[in-house]
């Protein structure tokens, strides 16, 4: 064993510093400010590793681990300074502060139909509670969302804003999205939610705030002129977030299509992006000497990814392609592996906190596994040029070679494809509880059009000068815009397969699997990941069969009407009355996956009231429904018009019950409902099972839901309004 980890080393000398890192932050991550548990949880790492490694060995992993758990206790440490340590406890506290944007997304007037963002990055320079109060000093990193109303914003501009420094709360259900857990891995403790905005000063040219702005400028001029001869708005919002990742322009709709298709990835630059810039100057560059070109590789890349804000996936991307570069230039061997290995080891050495980040986890697993599984998917492809071998190159047809490369170059797109969504699959499944099996079609029809327009792109930076070509490319940009929206709507349509969220420890056994799977050469090893691999798979989606029922409630927030959403895990449907915001719609959403439900049969609607159906139109554009039905008086309103024609769009079915005097009643297939003025009951009855859900109201802001099933388990439960969202849930069993 000691042999086998000594010739790994000598082949991947990054893997023990990444290994060792990991051990020495993970276990601070995992327990927070318990310093003491964390350095705990080290030992049995480094007796692992004393156990099975050589003392060398031993000796590098222990000073990578001492490395790694004083880098996260660096990072979970506040200073004194820190505007937290100033605020109370409470979950929201008014004040009028002073903040820096620091937000590379902020664009400026050259593209006046790109948005704000809605939560922008920004620093806290001072703040006050009171206007008797002076301003007192403080730091930290804040996200800061902005008013309706509020001006342009940009990079380096110092803003006065009141409002309230809020607290996020914590995740709704276990396995839900932990925004909370996010902004911390950020560096992020509150959010500062601003009722008006003025800006007080610029940075100066001089400064480094102010150089850096001088560059943000230079992109939004770049993306101005990119966007000339596109006529759509909505085009070129995504010409900007896919060349410069600018992705507060795409709507709701947009942001959806790509991730149920698979293919979100194309709208964030990341490695497919700055890779295929690299190959492109890489190329340029041949006719200088070896050395000077790989020297010179990284500057342009950087150059590129500054335009772009310096955002996190394309420094990751900038910092492998860094190593690899200086590998080349100075002759030593470029492992792939281990550039991936040293890259990860140097982002979390300077930010532990990104190793919970689901965008790093992503990034370095699906390259990882790239890497990992090119010598097998090079030998199948020799395979598949074996009988070209046996014949004479006289005798060979240029048709027969040219056609050979492409069936070779197709089969090593697909393969790919194979193998990063394969890689994807684990973390999207324990994240979202969703898997996309048509991924990999839409990736191999996306990413050579996605390839075509940044290819065009780089081609309109040189026609720049002259209007009419630059113009005419604005066209073409525009068309293949269009087919690109059109094929991830195309397999969006198909939409994911939901399977809930899996066991954590499950996690490490599908990816062990994998990685044997995709990199041994050994028939016998080959076949037990191949069985070991269905196994997980199986058990991922057989684990949702054994749910109970269970009635999920959602209160609270913008919307003061309950969410009531009754899960029949095992049939693989649900049942939703009213859907009042948007912030409801995405919590049942996080729900219904979680659960491993991808479809609803009906959505029932309490009252005419928008309160009750205003996120209604986010469930309809993320997930099937089959019915929705809601009084008629509703329709008579703007918003529920919108609803109306948002429902054929989508090929849900609209039921619209006449009631008397805001009193109605229903009783279609299975369902049987009475709603009133705030109280309503249902009986359901589907796939051989009854159930009977009632919500009785006082009027003080308290509700009453009682669910009761056919087998006579009865469960109570009183909620109250709040100023944010809350959920609970009961269980018939």
């Amino acid at each position: 064993m000691r042999d086998y980890i000594s010739e790994k080393d000598r082949a991947f000398p990054g893997l023990i510093l990444l290994l060792g890192l990991v051990n020495g932050a993970l276990p601070c991550l995992a327990t927070g400010v318990s310093f003491l548990a964390a350095f705990a949880w080290i030992f049995p790492g480094l007796g692992l590793c004393l156990c099975c490694a050589k003392p060398r060995i031993f000796a590098r992993f222990a000073l990578f681990s001492m490395l790694g758990f004083f880098s996260a206790c660096w990072q979970l440490h506040l200073p004194a300074k820190h505007y937290e340590k100033f605020l109370p406890g409470s979950s929201s506290c008014g004040a009028e502060a002073e903040l820096m944007i620091t937000d590379t997304t902020c664009t400026g007037q050259l593209v006046e139909w790109m948005p704000n963002p809605k939560l922008v990055d920004a620093r806290v320079l001072s703040f006050r509670f009171t206007d008797d109060e002076k301003f007192r000093k403080s730091e930290g990193k804040i996200l800061l969302r902005l008013p309706v109303d509020s001006p342009r914003v940009q990079y380096g501009d110092t803003l006065r804003v009141q409002g309230a420094f809020v607290r996020s709360p914590p995740a709704l259900f276990e396995g839900a999205f932990d925004f909370q857990r996010y902004l911390r891995s950020q560096g992020v403790e509150r959010i500062f939610e601003s009722a008006s905005v003025e800006i007080i000063s610029q940075p100066s040219l001089l400064s480094a705030a102010g150089l850096f702005r001088g560059i943000l400028k230079m992109r939004d001029f770049l993306m101005a002129r990119f966007s000339d001869g596109v006529t759509e708005i909505s085009n070129k919002k995504m010409l900007g977030a896919l060349v410069f990742g600018t992705r507060q322009g795409l709507d709701f709709e947009t942001r959806q299509a790509f991730v149920r298709s698979g293919t979100v990835h194309v709208l964030t630059v990341s490695g497919f992006h700055v890779g295929l810039l690299a190959a492109i100057f890489l190329w340029m560059l041949r006719p200088l000497p070896f050395r000077a070109r790989y020297l010179i590789l990284p500057i342009i890349v950087l150059i590129y990814v500054l335009t772009t804000g310096m955002q996190p996936p394309a420094m990751r991307a900038l910092l492998m392609i860094s190593v690899w570069s200086l590998h080349r230039a100075f002759l030593w061997s470029p492992s792939s592996l281990n550039v991936i290995f040293v890259s990860a080891a140097l982002i979390i050495a300077w930010n532990p906190f990104v190793m919970l980040d689901m965008g790093f986890q992503y990034s370095f697993t699906c390259v990882f596994f790239l890497l990992a599984s090119w010598q097998g998917l090079r030998a199948w492809g020799e395979g598949l040029s074996e009988r070209l071998k046996w014949i004479p190159p006289a005798a060979l047809r240029f048709r027969t070679i040219v056609e050979h490369r492409v069936a070779l170059n197709i089969f090593a797109a697909m393969a790919s494809c194979v193998v990063a969504w394969l890689a994807s699959y684990g973390i999207t499944l324990f994240y979202q509880g969703l898997y996309v099996p048509m991924a990999v079609p839409a990736n191999l029809l996306a990413l050579p059009v996605a390839w075509c327009l940044f290819m065009l792109a780089a081609v309109k930076f040189f026609l720049l000068p002259f209007a009419f070509l630059s113009c005419w490319t604005g066209h073409l940009l525009e068309y293949l815009l269009e087919v690109l929206t059109a094929i991830c709507g195309l397999f969006a349509g198909a939409h994911g397969e939901f399977a809930g969220k899996p066991s954590l420890w499950t996690i490490p056994f599908f990816y062990t699997s994998l990685l044997l799977l995709v990199s041994t050469r050994r028939n016998w090893v080959f076949n037990g990941a191949a069985a070991m691999l269905a196994a997980v798979l199986i058990s991922w989606h057989l684990a949702p069969l054994s749910s109970p029922p269970s009635l999920g409630i959602f209160l609270g927030g913008r919307s003061q009407e309950p969410a009531l959403v009754l899960c029949e895990a095992a049939a693989g449907r649900a049942t939703i009355i009213n859907v009042p915001s948007f912030e409801a719609a995405r919590g049942i959403l996080n729900f219904l996956s979680c659960r491993g439900i991808g479809t609803v049969d009906t959505v029932l609607i309490s009252r005419g009231r928008r309160a009750c159906y205003d996120g209604t139109k986010i469930l309809l554009s993320t997930i099937p429904v089959g019915q929705i039905i809601l009084p008629s008086d509703a329709l008579r309103y703007p918003q529920g018009q919108e609803l109306s024609i948002k429902a054929f769009e989508a090929g849900t079915a609209l039921v619209a019950v006449k009631g008397i005097r805001r009193i109605w009643h229903l009783s279609q297939g299975g369902i049987s409902a009475s709603f009133g003025e705030g109280d309503f009951s249902m009986d359901l009855k589907s796939g051989g099972h009854s159930f009977s859900v009632k919500m009785l109201d006082n009027g003080l802001g308290e509700h009453k839901i009682i669910f009761c099933g056919d087998s006579g388990i009865k469960r109570e439960f009183i909620m109250q309004n709040s100023n944010q969202l809350r959920f609970a849930e009961l269980r018939l069993n």
